[in-house]
């Protein structure tokens, strides 16, 4: 069972707490492990090893941009140095969560970074799977590997289970401390490689490496059926319902603090890291764990308050933005709606500056901070110029960035000339960015039949697709399969080649996934050239169209501060269609059946137009009304439900993307050429789409909206607008 659930069902049932606006007391555990000496199984890992100092920059920077943490109060364990106390050995890190403990007190802020390795062993023989206070449906444990692990039976030598993380956790809750902690790390064993072919890496050991028979692992699942089989014969749900969950008595005198956990991966995926941003050589020194780096990254370029929940959906549709549907997927639980670290003065971004470097411009941020090449910042004047702050003195453009730092040029942009000599420490600001590549990269092995395929689509689909012949970095594959292989895919009855569209780098990465995830996106028979062609010609650029929607939600949120104009989304699952009040949807997972309430709602004072789009695992894409609805200020639309519907070879990555914009005139916005069929649904396809406003999100439009809607058809697009998002994993 996945560790959020150990401990979350121990600390959030009925949980209330209030905030101490003025609590200055802020601890930090970061623990990344690297090395693992003991362990000859335990590959070693390079990620952490820059995970962490990325958090303890982030966490101890002054605002704006940092969070202001004492260094003294943030502890850091990490490798394997010489000095044995900062190791993160198992007693090391238990002594570290007891120091917590110990300073907890009401109001206090304490993150806790969890990097390294994640495997699972058996629960205890005596231990019921179904045990209310400490779940594990499938009979296993989910552990943390310290440094020191090393392989043992029936349990792991020195791992850390996820009910004893739970343990220190809730002990730090109920002393009113509010504790945030971020899983950089896999929970399952279900995925064995250590490398791929694109550079990632996979933080998850096989048990079996580690000591754990095998023999131990199919008695642990047979216990698990039969207590699930035990609980379907008294006419159980298959899973502890809420109301059989006591909470632990609460024995402290103050009101209780909050939990939040962060999650690198879905229990049946693996937590990477790997050379970021994209592009950089497979060194050490390029390694990030997915989860933190995207954290960081998405913490440091918000220029607005955020809640978890916020921070959470943000994570969700980067990862989209960036990966499509490939996994892992990240989520997040606890208790949501509080404002990160609870911080009511959340800074609006760090300061920009330009500082030359012999004849260099450098800005002291990067890719980190939101920063793309081609991106445009406004130059105003230095610090402790005496000039309006806000002059626009000129331009200048990203010509190269990394993760903190950006090489900049001045440029002409706006009809301002470009500047002669950049003041030595000017403040700049993002005038415009670039989103980056938008085509969609595909693997085609070399010397395959389908290079010649390829060669002969439309001219306009083919500049929407990059063909690669090595399979790192690409997001998709078309691969020839014979029909003696076609059942590998859940093809049945194939007698003759097919295309197969997979969702990676192709059949190396499917091989590797768990049955409910494994899927190929479109099959067609090879046989028919010209047929091949059409078809290709129809569905790539649906793929190119909804990856590239992800990419522009992701994008304009982040340029645009984040707002939203007061609008609010919210879940809810529902037991039925009678259900009238539901649960919030914690998780970021739903399975073939689930019903869901969404509600939208406006909290602020002017009225809005809202256009929601549903984005499905098959790439389609539909809006869920007729037109833009307008809502009223203080007002919410009527609640709307969808039922989750998905067969064996239809989940994945699912959402709604809703565009917000103030309703300052008569004229709504029109989204409706983004509409597509999902994939291998014929749809009518007419080239030609007017022009669009001059601005980054307009040139997204242009490019998303291409091969689709009426010759001459011009979206009306008066501004950038606001983007919310909801996203989930459909599982069949």
């Amino acid at each position: 069972m996945n560790v959020i659930v150990a401990f979350f069902m121990l600390v959030t049932i009925s949980t209330t707490f209030t905030i101490n606006a003025n609590a200055t007391e802020k601890h930090a555990l970061l623990v990344g492990c690297t090395s693992y000496p003991n362990g000859k199984e335990i590959p070693e890992l390079f990620g952490p090893a820059n995970d962490i100092p990325l958090w303890h920059k982030l966490l101890t920077s002054p605002s704006p941009g940092g969070f202001a943490f004492p260094t003294q109060n943030v502890q850091l364990l990490l490798g394997w140095p010489q000095d044995t106390t900062l190791r993160p050995t198992r007693d090391n890190i238990a002594a570290a969560f007891d120091a917590l403990i110990a300073t907890s007190k009401p109001g206090s802020q304490i993150v806790i970074v969890l990097s390294g390795h994640g495997t699972q062993q058996p629960i205890p023989v005596e231990q019921d799977p179904f045990d209310p206070q400490n779940p594990e449906p499938d009979g296993l444990d989910e552990v943390f590997l310290p440094a020191d692990a090393t392989e043992g039976s029936p349990v792991i030598e020195n791992g850390i289970i996820d009910n004893q993380i739970g343990t220190w956790l809730e002990q730090m809750r109920s002393k009113g401390a509010n504790v945030w902690i971020v899983f950089d790390c896999c929970h399952s064993g279900t995925m064995t490689r250590s490398i791929d072919d694109d550079g990632e890496r996979s933080r998850n050991v096989e048990p079996t490496k580690l000591g754990i028979s095998p023999q131990s692992l199919e008695h642990a699942a047979r216990r698990a059926e039969a207590a699930a089989k035990n609980r379907s014969d008294k006419g159980l749900p298959p899973f502890a319902a809420p109301e059989e969950i006591s909470a632990r008595s609460n024995t402290s005198d103050t009101e209780d603090g909050s939990l939040v956990a962060f999650y690198a991966a879905q229990p049946f995926e693996k937590a990477p890291e790997l050379p970021l941003p994209a592009g950089q050589p497979h060194s050490q020194a390029n390694f990030y764990g997915l989860l933190s780096y995207t954290l960081v990254q998405t913490l440091l370029e918000r220029r607005s308050p955020l809640s978890y929940r916020e921070l959470s959906r943000l994570l969700t549709a980067s990862y989209r933005a960036r990966r499509g549907t490939r996994f892992p997927t990240p989520f997040a639980e606890g208790d949501l709606d509080l404002e990160v670290l609870s911080s009511r003065q959340w800074p609006l971004c760090a300061e920009l500056l330009i500082e030359r470097n012999r004849e260099r411009l450098e800005l002291n941020a990067g890719e980190l901070h939101g920063l793309t090449v081609d991106s445009v910042l406004a130059v105003h004047p230095p610090i402790n110029d005496t000039r309006d702050p806000t002059i626009v003195l000129g331009y200048v453009t990203v010509k190269s960035v990394s993760p903190s730092t950006a090489v900049v040029e001045s440029c002409t942009f706006k009809g301002m000339q470009a500047l002669t000599d950049v003041p030595q420490l000017s403040r700049c600001t993002i005038a415009s960015r670039n989103f980056g590549e938008m085509r969609i990269k595909i693997y085609v092995e070399p010397k395959s039949p389908l290079e010649e395929v390829l060669k002969a689509i439309d001219r306009d689909v083919a500049d929407q697709i990059q063909i690669a012949n090595i399979r790192e970095g690409a997001g998709w594959s078309l691969e020839v399969v014979a029909p003696a292989a076609a059942s590998e895919y859940g093809i049945r009855g194939s007698v003759e080649d097919q295309v197969v569209l997979l969702p990676g780098a192709g059949r190396q990465v499917r091989e590797n996934l768990p049955a409910t995830t494994r899927k190929y996106f479109a099959a067609y028979p090879m046989t028919d050239t010209q047929r091949l062609v059409g078809d290709l010609e129809r569905d790539l650029p649906k793929l190119f169209r909804w990856q590239n929607l992800w990419r522009v939600s992701s994008g304009v949120n982040a340029m645009d501060g984040g707002e939203t104009h007061d609008l609010k989304i919210g879940a809810l699952k529902l037991s039925g269609l009678q259900d009238q009040e539901g649960e919030p949807l914690r998780g970021s997972v739903l399975r073939s059946g689930d019903l869901v309430r969404f509600t939208l709602r406006n909290d602020g004072i002017q009225n809005l137009w809202v256009t929601v789009l549903y984005l499905d695992s098959d790439f389609g894409v539909k809006r869920l009304s007729p037109g833009p609805l307008q809502i009223e200020a203080r007002r919410a639309l009527k609640p709307f439900t969808l039922q989750m519907t998905a067969d064996g070879n239809s989940g994945g990555q699912e959402g709604l993307i809703v565009f917000v914009s103030p309703a300052t005139d008569k004229t709504a916005p029109d989204f409706s050429f983004l509409e597509q069929e999902p994939i291998l649904v014929a749809s009518e396809r007419t080239r030609g789409i007017g022009d669009v406003p001059s601005t980054p999100f307009g040139h997204l439009l242009k490019t998303a909206a291409f091969n689709s809607g009426t010759r001459g058809m011009e979206p009306v697009v008066v501004t950038t607008p606001a983007v919310l998002t909801q996203t989930w994993l459909l599982i069949p």
